[in-house]
């Protein structure tokens, strides 16, 4: 982290400032957003959590899928088309 700071301070003082303030952003992302998940944390995206698991309440596709395809259906029936 600290090394990224200085990092920056010396690209700035060759007029680099900004490309180095982006390179220094992305890098402190990486170092202190790729961390350990807290006990009980789950992720918002499904295949980053262990089994899969989803948050209550997500909406998948294959709930979205059921529902299209059994409205079809039923739409299809009240209309005579078989």
């Amino acid at each position: 982290g600290a090394c990224v700071i200085v990092l920056i301070a010396a690209a700035a003082q060759q007029g680099f400032f900004a490309p180095a303030f982006v390179v220094g952003v992305i890098a402190l992302i990486f170092i202190f957003g790729l961390r350990e998940k807290w006990n009980g944390e789950v992720s918002a995206y499904s295949i980053f959590n262990k089994g899969g698991a989803r948050l209550a309440g997500t909406y998948t596709a294959e709930q979205f899928d059921t529902r299209l395809r059994s409205q079809k259906l039923s739409g299809a029936a009240n209309h005579g088309v078989q």
